[in-house]
């Protein structure tokens, strides 16, 4: 894991929680960890405050099975002062296919 302003990268084994019936990493899963990437980009950048998803799109691409080890790595392309733009893909360590890409748009608000 590596957790920089503009910059993360979370990685993770496929074991058997993460697959749909067919063997292959599950849908959903994808987008949570592609939410997440992108929610601690948002997060990291600037002052600390609250972050709230409002809009998150993935496209799949290829799949990974059971074993595969996966990146996610995400970037934020533009912030204003209550919104965060932000982006990423998920690939498979071995070979470097992508399985999916995904955007977000995060809603930034100081902690009160």
């Amino acid at each position: 894991m590596r957790l920089e302003p503009r910059n993360v990268l979370l990685a993770f084994d496929c074991g058997p929680m993460h697959a749909n019936l067919d063997g292959w990493l599950h849908g959903g899963i994808v987008e949570l960890v592609a939410d997440t990437a992108m929610g601690f980009v948002a997060r990291l950048e600037g002052e600390a405050g609250v972050m709230r998803t409002l809009h998150v799109v993935v496209d799949f691409q290829r799949g990974a099975r059971l074993g595969d080890r996966v990146e996610c790595a995400a970037t934020m392309s533009h912030r204003s002062r209550q919104f965060a733009w932000t982006r990423c893909e998920l690939r498979r360590v071995e070979g470097g296919a992508l399985v999916a890409s995904a955007a977000g748009l995060q809603m930034l608000t100081s902690a009160k």
